[in-house]
């Protein structure tokens, strides 16, 4: 499904394959050329690892300081000026459904769910009417909100009303 769609699934994978062609490497070429191509591929990736230490240092700073939200797309940014809202204008402990209940939690402190992945508007409205408030975002990197979030709520629009909505980017508590 297009909600798995990520490079993530292929990150566990990749150490091994990285071993087998390195064992097919060594089984195919002379122990000294092989030695001589993995000693390449580890400057290479020290070359890699060296050019990123200093923007990890700087992201580390920006961190400590409290400015870290300069390093973020606009997206992101606007999620958590919504999960800022929320942390001084909602009541104590409500339940949010978001595309990232954990996300949310980290910022706010407040519990939550993940809306249903299903294109049955009537389940996902009602199991988003369990929660207090829904955080409604504007990711770049998924459509799942306008896919499975907005059809149901356009459906029922007598049971949403917006409680904030961020000036630049289309993101709604609602």
């Amino acid at each position: 499904p297009q909600v798995w769609s990520a490079e993530r699934y292929i990150l566990p994978i990749i150490y091994f394959m990285g071993l087998y062609f390195a064992y097919a490497l060594f089984k195919i070429l002379k122990p000294r050329i092989f030695a001589l191509a993995l000693s390449l591929l580890i400057l290479y990736n020290a070359s890699v690892i060296f050019r990123v230490i200093p923007l990890t240092y700087q992201r580390l700073q920006a961190q400590l300081e409290g400015k870290i939200s300069r390093y973020y797309p606009s997206d992101w940014l606007a999620f958590f000026l919504c999960c800022n809202w929320i942390n001084r204008n909602l009541p104590e402990q409500p339940i949010i459904v978001s595309r990232k209940p954990n996300m949310v939690y980290f910022q706010t402190g407040n519990q939550g769910f993940v809306y249903p992945f299903s294109t049955d508007k009537e389940y996902v409205c009602e199991q988003i009417r369990k929660a207090d408030y829904i955080l409604i975002d504007n990711f770049e990197w998924t459509n799942a909100t306008q896919v499975f979030l907005y059809p149901a709520m356009l459906k029922h629009p007598e049971y949403f009303e917006d409680a904030y909505v961020h000036p630049t980017e289309k993101v709604y508590v609602v």
